[in-house]
């Protein structure tokens, strides 16, 4: 696969005071084999962004205010450590390029000699990770002119971003691309990605950075494919930009509410907070009445979720994700489902079959060549683990691993009509896809797509892919309006190769069918049976 093999990067700041993710995605760009990195250096002359930033805020108060809460969200939710980075890409840089004298009013105007530095250095591409507002003459030093991402829905370089939708409580964040070249001297969005707000803005904008590394890199290879299309949409320039003294309000109390109500919780407990539970039903669950439907009893102090059904001895089990309140650590159980004599289910001789000193979820077990395997979620041993049954259903062995050193999320395997080998699974919140020789995981071919979506409507796995008459249905989850799992949407498959993936959405189940539900993130139908999980805001 073809990827850039020059990339200009202009940075503001020396490199010891570059933020986290401009250094990853500055490493990750050098630690690939196909690639040079030629740092443009401009900051002797762009104007001070202290002064800069005041301009997205009201008023002094304000800013005054943003950073002081700014400061206590660093220390509640963490700051990255650059000391490892820095040493790891001091002695990988090919170049440094240093742009000296650059006129700049607003605008980045290249002088002659700076035009000549760029020209020579033969870039294909500049990736302007400050916000600058390019030059159209200047477009031509290099083949495929400059990008730029926004992590907000304006063209605004250093906005407040995330704390304005977590105030108005917006149903997602937006990540915009944006290329400048002579075909689109304006710019024009060539990416979007979307990702659900946590209800800190500092965490959230960690989360953002981290997908806007993935978006530029995804996009680095796509842009080289010839007569790539691309819809005319273009960043509004937003004059409702700046932070006001009623947003900031709003979002200060939302944000100290939410403090308050678990720490009083944790001190009073009265009930399980955000709570998981299982539901059995039986024919399509599509046509179900989920409010008729009753929540499968479990012992106090733990949440049950993900939910995969197997059918062993024409009998049916459920094996799910069992946590802990005290700990907090899933581990995976197992049921058998019994029919009561009203109609309801009940999970009888649950046990432990996987208990780790890290967190497991997502017991995916399937059939393959008469054997029974398991992928379960193993994302804090940071790799795909593959389990074959020695003994059902206690009995397991580690079978292959895989992606070491990566936290893989919700791995799911499909076999498709033609018996092509496919894992499914989520890195963070993206979708990622695979095809591999077999399950011993010797041969794995990313998809060309990879990630194949960025968008928390529907990237996160929820569930194993079924057959709905002639089509396959993949169940994804809806994380939107700062709630993780708050509805299920299913999808057909439409188109899938390596080189392809589409599909189209089929219905949207929301968490209306019972009182205090808040939340509905997993589903398996297996013949007349299905089991799903839903969240009680309270149970």
């Amino acid at each position: 696969m073809k990827t850039y093999k020059k990339i200009g990067i202009i940075v503001s700041k020396e490199i010891n005071s570059l933020r986290n993710w401009e250094l990853i995605l500055i490493m990750n760009l050098v630690n690939s084999n196909n690639c040079e990195v030629t740092i443009i250096d401009i900051r002797n002359v762009l104007e001070d962004n202290k002064s800069k930033k005041k301009t997205f805020f009201k008023n002094s108060i304000v800013f005054f205010i943003y950073g002081i809460q700014e400061k206590i969200e660093k220390i509640l939710f963490g700051k990255s450590n650059n000391n490892k980075l820095l040493e790891q890409l001091k002695d990988r840089l090919d170049i440094i390029l240093c742009l000296k004298n650059v006129e700049l009013n607003g605008k980045l105007n290249l002088n002659e000699e700076s035009y000549k530095k760029i020209k020579e250095a033969n870039l294909e591409i500049i990736i302007d990770l400050q916000g600058l507002e390019f030059n159209s003459k200047d477009y031509d030093c290099t083949e495929q002119g400059f990008l730029q991402i926004f992590f907000s829905n304006n063209n605004k370089a250093d906005y407040p971003y995330a704390l304005k939708e977590i105030a108005k409580k917006e149903e997602y964040c937006i990540i915009s691309l944006m290329q400048y070249n002579s075909e689109y001297p304006n710019g024009i969005i060539i990416d979007t990605a979307y990702h659900n707000w946590f209800w800190g803005f500092y965490r959230t904008q960690l989360e953002l950075q981290q997908k806007g590394i993935a978006l530029i890199q995804k996009n680095l290879t796509e842009l080289n494919k010839k007569n790539r299309k691309y819809e005319v949409n273009l960043i509004e320039d937003n004059n409702d930009y700046q932070l006001t003294n009623v947003t900031l309000l709003k979002y200060l109390f939302n944000f100290y509410k939410n403090i308050l109500k678990y720490k009083m919780h944790n001190t009073f407990p009265l009930g399980r907070l955000d709570c998981w539970t299982l539901n059995i039903g039986e024919g399509e669950f599509i046509q179900a009445d989920l409010s008729k439907i009753t929540s499968i009893d479990m012992p106090k102090d733990v949440f049950w979720a993900d939910p995969f059904l197997y059918k062993y001895n024409n009998k049916h089990f459920v094996f799910f994700e069992n946590l802990p309140y005290k700990n907090m650590v899933g581990k995976i159980s197992v049921g058998e489902i019994k029919k009561m004599k009203n109609g309801n289910f009940s999970l009888e001789n649950v046990n432990d079959i996987f208990t780790k000193d890290y967190h497991l979820s997502y017991p995916c077990i399937f059939n393959e060549d008469n054997e029974i395997f398991m992928i379960p979620e193993t994302g804090g041993n940071k790799r795909l683990e593959i389990y074959k049954c020695v003994q059902f259903p206690d009995k397991w062995e580690l079978f292959s691993t895989a992606f070491e050193g990566e936290k893989i999320a919700d791995a799911t395997y499909f076999k498709d009509k033609n018996n092509q080998k496919w894992l499914f699974l989520n890195k963070g919140v993206d979708l990622y896809i695979y095809q591999i020789d077999s399950l011993k995981l010797e041969k794995i071919d990313s998809h060309r797509q990879n990630p194949v979506s960025m968008d928390c409507r529907k990237s996160r796995n929820a569930g194993p892919i079924f057959q709905q008459n002639d089509s396959y249905v993949r169940p994804n989850q809806v994380n939107t309006f700062g709630i993780y799992g708050r509805a299920l949407r299913l999808s057909k498959i439409i188109n899938l190769d390596l080189n392809n993936y589409e599909e189209e959405e089929l219905t949207v189940v929301e968490p209306d069918f019972r009182k205090n539900v808040i939340g509905i993130h997993h589903l398996h139908q297996l013949e007349n049976m299905f089991v799903f999980d839903s969240c009680y805001k309270k149970y």
